[in-house]
């Protein structure tokens, strides 16, 4: 029997519409739903692609029966192609005919061919038993930015130069359009060559938004979605998804489910000031030595900011402008530029909560640079640089532990990049004479514990993903790292012995 027939069930109510439980106990990294997309297809905003196999390319090889943009004859023949747009531009005669001189720019021809894609399922079984019945919002979007733009690109050249005016009403289009924008899944593929494209999955789409998920979920080289929980979930207790970045601030997911999903989210984590101990919003105060200033009322976007302490107020939008002044110095960091990042920590330590979301993004990008790039390589780093990417991954796991808990993504990744240095500095100590030898085999037992639990979170992702590539290679780690660990107390003594003669 299929796992989603037994593991979960779809409720409805008036304030989030159907929604999905855990029909059993479900312990945490248990699968409970696999699903395949009804469509998959191009970005919003995507520069050309192949239509069949939807990787990158320059948009000079054509299909021979409708002019768009294919690798080859083999993926003009994809039935993903053949079967949709294909015969719709054949038959009205639409050429590919893009005038952006650049191949990676965003081609607005492109933004038809999804919800085409999705406009042509109309009347069948899925889309009458699952697609029909998922939230558009099209009285939310109706006359708004997106919505006028999709009335260009994509209604009116669908009814106009497409000459599918007969078949699909501008209502109809609209309502595809609102579906794949508040329901679609980014996804790579080693099909795309890595591009990311847009794909709707109808029971996936089910579960609810929260700012503090209990599952995640992998996408493979099938294009079918493996969703899991990542902590354990009682019968009758909702599944949740993110439908956001956990690593934002209130104000920041709270804008984007806004602007994206159009709903305002009133989690309990939106819901507290202190971001349930995360503190990600919070702010150091300016008037006293131990103050923290936060949202007033967190559910309130026009909320002013007040001191828990001396009752020192910050205005929403003074608030605001100083957030954007550093949220833009940080998107123009160099990637690579591991010293600026150092130097901005410094320079709003003394304003913003040790935990802030900007500085929790500074660290989080450290945890990474350190020991990958040029003059910080692993092989070059001193211990003290050791110690501090050491300290940047149990900051970046107590942020974790709060807004991503349990065998997610991110804890997994983290743990990786933490078992390294811990090894090194381990073994750079005791050389030191720092360490005792049963000191060195505490630490490298603490480094193999954190691995393994990397390996086992790394180990539910796609193997074709870059965290399924890299659990490979940390069970590669973690069995090199078994096997030092059982020759180790054999060298301790001999080591400790030579140091001790020659002492």
């Amino acid at each position: 029997m299929k796992p989603e027939q037994v593991a979960y069930e779809i409720k409805q109510n008036d304030k989030v519409g159907r929604y999905v439980v855990a029909a059993k106990e479900l312990e945490a990294g248990e699968e409970f739903l696999v699903d395949t997309a009804a469509v998959i297809g191009p970005k919003h905003h995507t520069p050309p692609v192949c239509l069949g196999c939807l990787s990158l390319t320059s948009g000079d090889t054509l299909c021979e029966r409708c002019g768009w943009p294919v690798c080859g004859p083999s993926c003009a023949d994809l039935p993903a192609h053949k079967e949709a747009e294909c015969a719709v531009f054949a038959a009205a005669n639409v050429k590919f005919s893009s005038s952006v001189e650049d191949p990676t720019a965003d081609c607005p021809q492109y933004e038809c061919i999804t919800p085409l894609r999705l406009l042509l399922t109309i009347g069948s079984k899925i889309w009458n038993d699952k697609i029909e019945k998922m939230e558009c919002h099209s009285k939310e979007r109706k006359g708004g930015v997106d919505w006028n733009a999709d009335q260009i690109n994509i209604v009116n050249f669908l009814r106009g130069p497409c000459k599918l005016a007969d078949r699909f009403s501008e209502e109809q289009i609209h309502q595809v359009c609102g579906i794949l924008a508040v329901n679609t899944f980014e996804a790579c593929s080693r099909v795309s060559g890595g591009n990311p494209v847009r794909a709707l999955y109808p029971q996936f789409a089910l579960l609810s938004h929260n700012c503090v998920p209990n599952t995640a979920h992998s996408i493979g080289a099938d294009y079918k979605v493996r969703v899991r929980t990542t902590v354990p979930v009682k019968k009758g207790d909702e599944l949740f998804i993110t439908y956001t970045h956990t690593l934002q601030p209130t104000y920041a997911r709270r804008q984007h489910l806004k602007l994206s999903k159009y709903f305002d989210c009133e989690c309990a984590r939106c819901a507290d000031p202190e971001e349930l101990g995360s503190n990600l919003s919070t702010i150091k105060c300016p008037k006293c030595e131990w103050g923290w200033v936060r949202a007033e009322k967190p559910l309130d976007d026009a909320s002013d900011y007040k001191c828990h302490k001396c009752e020192y107020k910050m205005s929403n939008a003074d608030t605001m402008k100083v957030m954007g002044v550093i949220q833009r110095e940080i998107e123009a960091l160099d990637p690579a530029d591991l010293e600026v990042r150092e130097q901005l920590i410094k320079k709003y330590h003394a304003f913003l909560h040790p935990k802030h979301a900007h500085l929790t993004a500074l660290k989080h990008s450290l945890c990474q640079l350190y020991g990958r790039v040029a003059e910080y390589t692993f092989e070059e780093m001193p211990d003290l640089l050791m110690e501090r990417k050491i300290e940047l991954c149990k900051h970046m796991l107590q942020i974790a532990d709060i807004v991503q808990p349990g065998y997610s993504r991110l804890r997994g990744m983290i743990l990786y990049e933490l078992h390294a240095p811990l090894i090194m500095l381990a073994r750079s100590l005791y050389q030191q004479d720092v360490l005792t030898g049963f000191a060195l085999l505490t630490r490298m037992q603490e480094a193999e514990r954190v691995l393994a639990e990397a390996v086992h979170i790394l180990s539910f992702e796609d193997p074709d993903s870059m965290e399924g590539q890299l659990a490979a290679q940390a069970r590669f780690s973690l069995e090199q790292l078994q096997q030092t660990i059982i020759m180790l107390p054999q060298q301790i003594d001999i080591m400790d012995g030579e140091q001790h003669i020659g002492g």
